[in-house]
């Protein structure tokens, strides 16, 4: 329940910002109003002006008044749903523990990543609007047709950790652990890493 209230409150503040003297359209959304679950892992407004919730019984689009929910009989390869992303092409994406999802008209299918069907722990789309996945051991941006992958045998530290588009190609990654950060650096056709040391953590 308190992930459900952090999800609302943080989509209050979306809505609200969103044009002056703007209302939350509601104040708290539950299973008796047609979310599948009351365990919200993501809150996503779409371009469209629909919001998106991941929990870990299905993807809910909301529409303000109606919950549509769907499922792995809609196409996600998983229920629990981590996120999403809307990448340059108008693209809807899905994060799951069963991999990546890309909307469809009709509803989700699932597209390979790097990782497979992996847990998928952060999704987002950089700043030039290409998709960015992060799974336990691989860090992958898509690039047109191909991913650029950064793999790593021992793992990128705790999967819930920070993963943000910086600027020139650049993606950080934090939440590792150790007192240090990364800063990934397209190169050839994967990513140079520099460690960026943090002081004053133990």
């Amino acid at each position: 329940m308190p992930v459900t209230r952090l999800a609302l409150a943080a989509l209050a503040v979306l809505l609200a910002g969103a044009a002056p003297r703007a209302q939350p359209v509601f104040e708290r959304l539950t299973r008796a109003d047609g979310l599948p679950s009351d365990y919200v892992l993501a809150v996503y407004p779409d371009r469209w002006g629909f919001v998106w919730f991941g929990t870990d019984a299905g993807a809910t689009r909301w529409d303000g008044a109606r919950a549509v929910t769907f499922g792995v009989d809609d196409g996600l390869p998983h229920p629990y749903v981590t996120g999403f992303a809307e990448t340059a092409d108008g693209t809807l994406w899905a994060a799951t523990n069963g991999g990546l999802a890309r909307r469809t008209e009709t509803g989700w299918e699932p597209v390979a990543s790097p990782g497979g069907s992996q847990p998928i722990a952060k999704i987002l789309a950089d700043g030039e609007g290409r998709l960015v996945v992060a799974q336990s051991d691989r860090i992958a941006r898509l690039e047109g047709a191909r991913w650029r992958v950064l793999a790593r045998p021992g793992g990128f530290g705790h999967q819930r950790g920070l993963l943000h588009d910086i600027g020139e190609g650049r993606l950080l990654v934090s939440g590792l652990r150790q007192p240090a950060a990364l800063v990934l650096t397209p190169e050839g056709e994967s990513f140079r890493v520099d460690r960026v040391p943090i002081e004053g953590l133990d």
